[in-house]
């Protein structure tokens, strides 16, 4: 578990850096391990829970780090827009918060994959 609680931190660490209005929640991201469940995130009213046991088969199945860390980004996100969208499911203002804070860390990856080239 060291590698995913090592991969979460990363992917946290990228979503301050590429959207750095989240950092004041990014504290409430924790991480978790349920065997008896598969979903991979819930959103409670304080904290954000990321169950690292459902990301077991990816260390396996991804492979990489990065592309570990990146799926986690992306749980981590889906549970911060239920965080921000409280109430609301996944409905129209859950999807439309989700959706920016997608395309703002796809924006901050795209523009330091940018400058490496």
């Amino acid at each position: 578990f060291r590698v995913l609680r090592a991969s979460l931190q990363s992917a946290k660490q990228l979503i301050s850096n590429a959207i750095p209005q989240l950092e004041k929640v990014l504290p409430i991201v924790k991480d978790g391990y349920d065997d008896v469940e598969e979903y991979r995130g819930i959103c409670h009213e304080q904290i954000i829970v990321i169950n690292l046991h459902a990301y077991l088969t990816e260390l396996s199945n991804l492979g990489s780090a990065v592309s570990i860390r990146n799926e986690l980004a992306a749980t981590v996100l889906h549970e911060i827009a239920h965080f921000l969208e409280w109430g609301t499911g996944h409905g129209t203002a859950w999807r439309h918060t989700y959706q920016q804070l997608i395309v703002g860390l796809l924006s901050h990856c795209d523009s330091l994959q940018s400058a490496n080239v």
